[in-house]
């Protein structure tokens, strides 16, 4: 796992064990987080194939879509 791809499931993880019952602007803060540090690549552009980076093949591989992510509903929708 890349430094990176671990600091936004670090990122992820952490949101998803405190978003529950916060107010709207913990959310949003969590959210403006995983804009600045992990949408940059994860996102559905990518993803999908219409974008082009040095890692898009590993990143249209792995899937993680975080800019289509609700932070309302994570632990919920959390894999086990």
């Amino acid at each position: 796992m890349t430094r990176a791809r671990a600091a936004c499931v670090a990122v992820a993880l952490a949101c998803s064990t405190s978003v529950v019952a916060q107010p709207s602007g913990e959310q949003a803060q969590h959210r403006g987080t995983l804009d600045r540090y992990c949408v940059t690549c994860h996102n559905q552009q990518v993803v999908a194939g219409t974008a082009s980076s040095p890692l898009a093949g590993q990143l249209r591989a792995i899937g993680l879509t975080l800019d289509t992510l609700s932070l309302d509903t994570l632990e919920a929708e959390a894999a086990t």
